[in-house]
C-alpha cells in the first residue's frame, strides 16, 4: 500500500505539473498535447 501511495502521490504531482505547464503554453501547443493528455497514464 505504501508503494501505491507513493506512486499515486508522484503521479498526481506529475499530472498537475503537466497540466499547469500546458495551461501556460500558447494555444497552438494544446492540439499537439491533447492526445497525450487524454491517454491513460
Amino acid at each position: 500500500t505504501l508503494r501505491r501511495y507513493e506512486f499515486l502521490k508522484c503521479h498526481m504531482s506529475c499530472k498537475a505539473n503537466r497540466e499547469s505547464q500546458n495551461r501556460a503554453k500558447p494555444a497552438w501547443n494544446l492540439s499537439r498535447n491533447q492526445p497525450a493528455l487524454s491517454a491513460p497514464a
